[in-house]
Parts: C-alpha cells; sequence; structure tokens
C-alpha cells in the first residue's frame, strides 16, 4: 500500500500513542515503523536533531516532531474532521485539557509503568529491546531492554515522583477518572454550550448591552490614557495653570492640588488595600473547598475587586466553573462564598476602609457609589471615590 506518511516511534511510548491515535481518526494512509538503533542513528538523528519520538516523515521528506506540531503540520493538510472543536471556547477547553494529558498525566503514567514494573517487567523491557534489537528473540529483547531503559527509569524522581508523592500522584490521578464521568463535566459543558448559544435577547436589549459594553471599555481605557499623560506631564501642565493666577491665588491652588494628590494615593492604597482582602479571603475558601487550581482563582478574585460593585462577581464566575468539574454541591458552596463576599464588600469593608483611607464617612461613601453608578455606570462607581474625596478637599480648602 502507498502511504503518505510515516511514523516512528515504539509501542510502549506514550507520545507515539498520541500521534497513533490521531492519524488513526484522520484516516490518512500511513504506516508505523518502530524507532530502531538503526533509524535513530540513520534518520531521526540527522533529521530532528536528538534522538528523541515520535517523528512524522512525510512522501515529501519532509520531518515533523512533537505530537502537538505533528497534529498542527497535519490540521493545516487535512483540515477535513478536524480534530479541534470548531467553537472558542471548546476549542480552549480542548486546548487546555491537552495540555493537562501532556504534562501532568505524563507523572501518573510513569508512576505506573515504573513503580509497579514488577507487574509488567518483561513487557516493558521487551519493548525497549525491540528498539534496539528488532530482530532478536523476545528473550534477547528483555535482556536488552533491561540495559537500554534504565536512563528512562532514572527519570522517575525528577518528574516528583517519590515514596512521599506517589499516595497523592494516586490519588489526583482516581480523582481525575472519576471527574471525567462525574456530573461536574455535564454543567461544564451546559455553560460552554450555553455561552456559545446564548438565549435569544431582544434587539433593543441586545444593542443597549453592546453599547453599554463598549462605553464601558472605551471609557476605561480612555481614563487610563488620560491618566498616563497627565502624570508624564503633570509639573508642565500645572506650571502653565499657575501662571493664569496671581501669586497668592496660585499658591493656594498648588496647595489645593498637592492635598488632592495625597488624597487620591490614599484611595488607592485603600483600594489595593480591598483587593489583597478579598484575594485572601477568595483563597483561603477555595482552598478549604478543596477547589481546583484555588490559588489562581483567589488570584483572579482579588484583581477583580478593582472594579466596583460587579468585581466580586466577575471573579467568582471561573471558581463556580471550575468547581462545576467536580461536583454540583461544590459549586454552589463556591456560588455562596462567592456572594457572602460580595455583601461583606459592598456593606462592610468598603465603607470602613475608604473612611480610613480618604475620611469620608460610610454615608458619604454610599452616596458616591449611587450618584456614580446612576450616572457612568460602572466607570462611575470606579471613579466615585477619588472624585468625591477630591471635592471634599476643595470645599475644605475654600
Amino acid at each position: 500500500m502507498v502511504v503518505d506518511y510515516v511514523l516512528y516511534g515504539s509501542e510502549h511510548s506514550l507520545f507515539t500513542g498520541k500521534a497513533r491515535a490521531y492519524l488513526r481518526f484522520k484516516g490518512l494512509r500511513w504506516e508505523e515503523r518502530v524507532a530502531s538503533r538503526d533509524v535513530y542513528l540513520n534518520i531521526i538523528r540527522p533529521k530532528i536533531g536528538a534522538p528523541i519520538i515520535p517523528v512524522l516523515e512525510t512522501a515529501a521528506g519532509e520531518y515533523v516532531q512533537d505530537t502537538t506540531d505533528i497534529i498542527d503540520f497535519l490540521e493545516q493538510r487535512h483540515p477535513q474532521a478536524s480534530v479541534y472543536p470548531a467553537g472558542p471556547v471548546q476549542r480552549l477547553v480542548a486546548l487546555l485539557l491537552e495540555l493537562y494529558g501532556d504534562e501532568w498525566l505524563l507523572i501518573p503514567a510513569m508512576h505506573y509503568r515504573w513503580s509497579v514494573l514488577d507487574q509488567q517487567h518483561d513487557f516493558v523491557m521487551s519493548e525497549f529491546g525491540k528498539l534496539s534489537a528488532p530482530t532478536a528473540s523476545y528473550e534477547e529483547q528483555i535482556a536488552i531492554g533491561a540495559k537500554t531503559s534504565r536512563p528512562f527509569s532514572g527519570m522517575v524522581p525528577a518528574l516528583g515522583i517519590t515514596a512521599q508523592t506517589i499516595p497523592g500522584i494516586e490519588a489526583g490521578y482516581l480523582e481525575f477518572l472519576e471527574n471525567l464521568s462525574g456530573p461536574g463535566v455535564d454543567g461544564l459543558q451546559n455553560l460552554i454550550e450555553a455561552i456559545q448559544r446564548p438565549p435569544n435577547i431582544p434587539e433593543d436589549t441586545a444593542r443597549g448591552l453592546v453599547f453599554g459594553v463598549t462605553g464601558g471599555l472605551l471609557g476605561a481605557i480612555s481614563i487610563f490614557v488620560i491618566t498616563f499623560y497627565y502624570l508624564m506631564e503633570k509639573d508642565f501642565t500645572r506650571s502653565i495653570l499657575l501662571m493664569q493666577f496671581k501669586p497668592s491665588t496660585a499658591s493656594r491652588i498648588r496647595r489645593t492640588l498637592d492635598n488632592v494628590d495625597q488624597q487620591l494615593g490614599r484611595w488607592m492604597r485603600g483600594q489595593l488595600t480591598l483587593c489583597f482582602i478579598i484575594g485572601i479571603a477568595s483563597t483561603t475558601a477555595y482552598g478549604l473547598l478543596d477547589v481546583r487550581f484555588w490559588p489562581v482563582l483567589g488570584l483572579i478574585a482579588g484583581i477583580t475587586e478593582a472594579i466596583p460593585i460587579i468585581g466580586p462577581w466577575i471573579g467568582g464566575v471561573p471558581a463556580v466553573a471550575m468547581a462545576l468539574t467536580q461536583s454540583w454541591e461544590k459549586a454552589l458552596m463556591v456560588a455562596g462564598v462567592a456572594v457572602i463576599i460580595q455583601f461583606t464588600e459592598n456593606w462592610v469593608l468598603v465603607p470602613r476602609i475608604m473612611k480610613g483611607a480618604v475620611g469620608l464617612t460610610p454615608l458619604t461613601v454610599f452616596l458616591a457609589l449611587l450618584v456614580g453608578t446612576e450616572f457612568m455606570g460602572v466607570i462611575g462607581a470606579l471613579l466615585a471615590i477619588p472624585i468625591a474625596a477630591a471635592i471634599q478637599v476643595i470645599v475644605s480648602e475654600y
């Protein structure tokens, strides 16, 4: 049979298995050849530069190494029946799962190969021996493999597989297998489908939502750009402004501007304090609930706290989605934690911390947030407290 591709690898190679499964799925014309010692010396080393498998050879004499590169190479040539999902969200999830399989499932795979070698000694050794001596007898291949496999078995401690970590590796792997068929998988799939195929929204509502989100983003970008250039040219701008007034008035205005700067600095420190508190609280809660990737989810919650009103909600969405992959019960508990953090932030932390930072009473903070939200939405809520603090300085000065 005429083939278009040759895959050099071995039966016991994890990544050869990944490339083999892909080629079978695509239904291409290909064959697999054992990466023997002669193949390593005469083909793989000269073409790739290192003794590593799997390697794909095309009919035109092209060589590709690394399973992800092989898949991407073949996807460009054979886009029909793509192995990648069409939707951007599903594609991202697929790539994350591939990364998880390549980097993290490698650890339990190597553990179950080498830590329980007594249960599969002859098979593993014969496969290694087959690479060096494909025509030798089964017994000879076992003896040869016992020598050639030593460098690979010696890599196990480098992967963090020790007597102390093995129980955790096995428990994590078994939990992963359970989650593959658990209720969280359906929940995550439903979430992805809801994102890709949202419910029908009335045209006026959709238009308002688009304009609101776009306006908010443009407003936020504009504020950052204006702030950047103001900071770059602050001294020059002040000098031009103060030159328009009498010396006595200019001195008073300069003092007012300095006080406003100090007040804004205190507001920024207060905002960072809020981010720190919410980040620590979320990280602790997610860790106690044993949510996967809880440190990252806590960091996201701390960063999104900088967004007034809706920040804690935004920070809680990834945590709930991740908890869905474990169980519905855990997702509900995480959602409850997000609600508690949201109300604590709005009704307790913001008034008290901002009062200590900028000297505004809790009532003033609430009123400022309400007025800012009413006139400018999220951007108004973000600017409400610093503007109120600046007004307070100006009023007290004049």
